[in-house]
């Protein structure tokens, strides 16, 4: 699991490091892509909504539900979108940037 180096890299500055694993990052390009097709400005208001759901993770992590023994999940306000992510040494883990129309198991399967 690296940073990423595609949209994640550009998310604002956050209070513990994250790591987006290729997947997760891979689903925030496509969102992010989607969402530039139809307007930059929705594009935009998406990446910010998404950075305002990590900085929310980062200053109260254990405040989102758990949804398995190693992972917890966040809505991105204003879209359709969840976060799920865990915890490692050094800081959190996502481990999908996930559209709720899709089926679970595939970030399930993730964990």
């Amino acid at each position: 699991m690296g940073t990423g180096s595609g949209e994640a890299a550009q998310l604002g500055q956050l209070k513990l490091p994250v790591q987006f694993t290729p997947e997760a990052d891979n689903e925030l390009a496509e969102a992010v892509t989607y969402y530039r097709s139809i307007s930059s400005a929705l594009s935009d208001r998406f990446l910010s909504e998404l950075d305002q759901a990590i900085d929310r993770i980062c200053a109260h992590p254990v405040r989102y539900p758990p949804i398995s023994d190693v992972a917890r999940k966040i809505s991105v306000e204003n879209f359709p979108y969840i976060i799920v992510f865990g915890f490692v040494t050094d800081g959190v883990v996502v481990y999908a940037c996930f559209h709720t129309s899709r089926d679970p198991a595939i970030w399930q399967s993730r964990l």
